[in-house]
């Protein structure tokens, strides 16, 4: 590579396998461009002193993220739930680093959509793998009050409502999702039939299992085969016709599945 042009100072980055596709690969002794930032010789990566070095920043967070949600880097560890054991494994401590990247952005760049589609990554991590539900609420709230973006506001509203399944409360599940529909309720759309079917979920979960099958039948009807949400709604629905007629037996699978939503193991077997 001819001359580096100016900088900010350099990150110390370790060799990470990362897919391919997802921004970042580990160089050793090597220079080269990849998706935005230069990667220096020890894997040192250099941030554009430019406005668009937040596209590097956010990348890079994206990668680190990318790679703690890696199976593959996991080594057979299994996926963090608690922050206890997050530090404790490979994939924990690439999923720490990317919160403090996605953290470092919106201090940053304060009310920015990069500021916003942090939060929503956090958010995400939050939720699906270190399981701090009230952090995750926080930050998709957060995206809520800002005002910016209306795909990731109807998504977040959608996520708070996940987060409460995973809290256990179903009622509350079900009034974040309602709030969703009505959100889109005049011009329905992806997140609009995502949030009916989550509703319908919630209802299953609860044990109204006639409720569920006639909202998961109205989406069928308004959504073609090929839509993301088309077999999670027939599996639904197939699960209930097959099992409803002995309805005691229904409902404790279903409590069992409520508690493993919510990561209590034990007692789900119990």
């Amino acid at each position: 590579m001819a001359v580096k042009p100016q900088w900010n100072t350099a990150q110390y980055l370790s060799i990470m396998r990362i897919p391919r596709g997802y921004g970042l690969h580990g160089w050793e002794g090597t220079s080269a461009y990849q998706g935005g930032f230069y990667i220096g010789g020890k894997n040192q990566v250099y941030f554009p002193d430019v406005p668009e070095a937040v596209l590097a920043s956010f990348g890079l967070a994206y990668s680190y993220e990318k790679a703690g949600s890696s199976i593959e880097n996991d080594k057979g560890n299994g996926y963090v739930f608690s922050k206890g054991r997050l530090e404790n494994q490979k994939n924990g401590l690439y999923l720490i680093k990317a919160i403090n990247e996605y953290e470092d952005i919106i201090k940053r760049y304060p009310d920015t959509i990069w500021a916003v589609k942090s939060y929503f990554r956090i958010g995400e991590i939050k939720l699906n793998f270190t399981f701090d539900l009230d952090g995750a609420v926080e930050c998709f709230e957060n995206i809520v009050k800002s005002g910016q973006d209306t795909l990731l506001i109807k998504e977040s509203i959608v996520k708070i409502g996940d987060c409460f399944i995973a809290k256990g409360n179903l009622e509350q599940a079900e009034k974040k999702y309602d709030e969703a529909i009505n959100f889109v309720k005049k011009k329905p759309d992806e997140i609009y039939y995502l949030a009916l079917f989550k509703k319908a979920y919630v209802n299953y979960l609860q044990g109204k299992f006639e409720q569920a099958e006639n909202t998961g039948k109205s989406i069928l009807m308004r959504q073609p085969p090929y839509s993301k949400i088309y077999n999670d709604i027939l599996e639904l629905l197939m699960f209930i016709r097959e099992y409803k007629s002995d309805r005691e037996a229904l409902s404790q699978y279903v409590r069992a599945e409520t508690l493993i939503k919510q990561r209590k193991y034990s007692e789900a077997i119990a």
